[in-house]
């Protein structure tokens, strides 16, 4: 009997601790998290993406490595709109989001994801290995116990998003490997 109460708390304990790894983001989440806050507050996407749209759409597509951390940013102002999150399941359209942060989950389809929202002229954002020279637009980086970024301009610019100085600055410019037409967005 006292073997089955301790394999019971031993469960229960192991329980605890995978319920709040999902809800509680390891501490280069919470960063990674705010660079996507301020990656919205320094870029600019063409007026036209918006529409009547007063909301400012940050996507998450696959499984979602902030857990509740990003929830905390819901509502705030960017750029005269309210930040709005939104988890995508794996077959749902991405064309209302302004920003797409790609989960890791997603690698197996990244060339797919990456052309889908340049055609849709939405700004891409991952920490998938690679992910500015493989066509994305911001590639998030850890060296050592850093987060650093990388900023692929070309493939911004293609689509109409503009970087502000400071961003650029602060990040690393990449380009794509490959032919440069096959990472630009559709006119």
């Amino acid at each position: 009997m006292k073997r089955l109460l301790d394999l019971v708390l031993v469960f229960i304990c192991f329980s605890c601790v995978a319920t709040s790894a999902a809800i509680e983001p390891q501490p280069e989440y919470k960063i990674k998290g705010a660079y996507l806050y301020n990656f919205s507050k320094f870029t600019r996407l063409p007026e036209t993406h918006f529409g009547d749209n007063n909301n400012y759409d940050l996507c998450i597509v696959g499984e979602n490595p902030f857990g509740r951390f990003l929830d905390s940013l819901t509502g705030r102002d960017i750029q005269g709109r309210r930040l709005s999150l939104h988890m995508l399941g794996r077959n749902q359209a991405m064309d209302t989001c302004e920003m797409v942060f790609i989960a890791r989950s997603e690698t197996a389809r990244l060339d797919r994801l990456i052309q889908w929202a340049a055609d849709h002229r939405i700004l891409t954002v991952s920490d998938i290995d690679n992910f500015a020279a493989r066509g994305g637009i911001i590639g998030l980086i850890t060296k050592g116990n850093r987060v650093q970024f990388q900023i692929n301009q070309v493939v911004a610019k293609g689509c109409g998003i503009s970087i502000s100085a400071k961003l650029l600055e602060l990040g690393k410019t990449v380009t794509s490997k490959g032919n440069s037409e096959d990472f630009g967005c559709s006119d």
